[in-house]
């Protein structure tokens, strides 16, 4: 009968009038707010009940036989409106998730009289300030959300991407991306470049691990927009860069692009080979023939289009002049003999 209930118009009349959905958006961010209200509107609120000051509980059925438990959590504002301000879930995602959303949604057709009651703040003799400050108990300790393993990206959730990538004007670039990983392994279509602060304003997305290749990401970028970093040289760039390929979360040229993995350094040929239009590009090939693509970090990493992975390139020039030459645009037929003399 309950879940029948929900099934209704989420934007009609509501003991929670002020609880907006605009309010709930906010606080659990966009992606996982537009999953929870597909789970609301599905019926996958089990229950859900005020639990004290500032707290509301429920559980909300998932990806498992057993319904997710969650706990979260509003504010009292100005005029007693109520402000949700996020929770936490039993699911992987643990913080934010669409579980809390839909518990979030759900707790709007819950009448002023239940939270009175559960939080006693029917007491007339109880200020404004005064209730206001109960509001804020932090009630029974609750299970912390797990921390997001390491390693390969669990399918099913959100992630913190990264997109290595030559752009011809600002040098090679790695650019963090969040998006939700699908269980058939594909991106899903939600995607959007992370902004400084986004991680652990919306929370349940990011590594600690995250934390501080964002911190080195940051360390190393000059500029404000667009990023162009100055890369640090020898094994600096090396243990950076291929730390966040092993977290299995690092992509060529594209979001939606190969996935990355760290290999053995591989020796290779620098060539300059002439394309249809008669312009000349720098090639690397390895001695079995095999084509690599040649990323210009200042020491020059290869990466296998066939297979995904990277690691450095030895190519048996200076690591600077190495760079430089991968660098180079295509020379057009005109200037072929202006770049030889050079």
């Amino acid at each position: 009968m309950f879940r029948e209930r929900l099934r209704g118009d989420e934007g009609g009349q509501s003991g929670l009038e002020t609880f907006a959905t605009s309010d709930i958006e906010h606080a659990v961010g966009e992606d996982s707010y537009l999953r929870g209200l597909e789970y609301f509107r599905r019926g996958m609120v089990h229950s859900v009940k005020f639990g004290g000051p500032g707290r509301i509980h429920g559980e909300v059925s998932g990806g498992r036989s057993e319904p997710y438990a969650v706990v979260a959590r509003y504010e009292t504002g100005s005029g007693d409106k109520l402000v949700p301000v996020g929770g936490h879930c039993s699911c992987p995602v643990g913080h934010n998730c669409k579980h809390a959303a839909a518990v979030l949604l759900a707790a709007r057709h819950l009448s002023p009289e239940a939270r009175f009651i559960a939080d006693g703040s029917a007491d007339e003799s109880l200020s404004g300030d005064v209730r206001r400050w109960l509001d804020d108990w932090p009630g029974p300790a609750t299970a912390e959300p797990p921390a997001l393993p390491s390693g390969p990206p669990e399918p099913g959730r959100d992630h913190l991407f990264y997109v290595v990538h030559r752009d011809e004007t600002d040098g090679m670039r790695i650019d963090p991306w969040r998006a939700y990983l699908k269980k058939d392994g594909e991106i899903g279509r939600n995607v959007r470049e992370y902004r400084e602060g986004t991680a652990s304003a919306e929370g349940g997305f990011a590594t600690a691990e995250d934390a501080a290749f964002l911190g080195r990401l940051g360390h190393y970028r000059r500029g404000i927009w667009p990023r162009r970093y100055d890369w640090p040289e020898g094994d600096e760039l090396v243990a950076l860069v291929r730390g966040i390929v092993e977290t299995g979360r690092a992509r060529a040229d594209d979001i939606r692009g190969m996935a990355l993995s760290w290999a053995a350094p591989r020796r290779c040929e620098l060539t300059w080979e002439v394309d249809g239009a008669g312009r000349q590009r720098v090639a690397a090939r390895e001695n079995g023939g095999v084509r690599l693509t040649l990323l210009p970090f200042p020491i020059p990493l290869f990466l296998d289009p066939e297979t995904g992975e990277t690691g450095v390139a030895e190519t048996g020039l200076p690591a600077r002049l190495a760079s430089w030459f991968v660098a180079a645009p295509p020379v057009e037929r005109e200037s072929i003999d202006g770049v030889a003399a050079k």
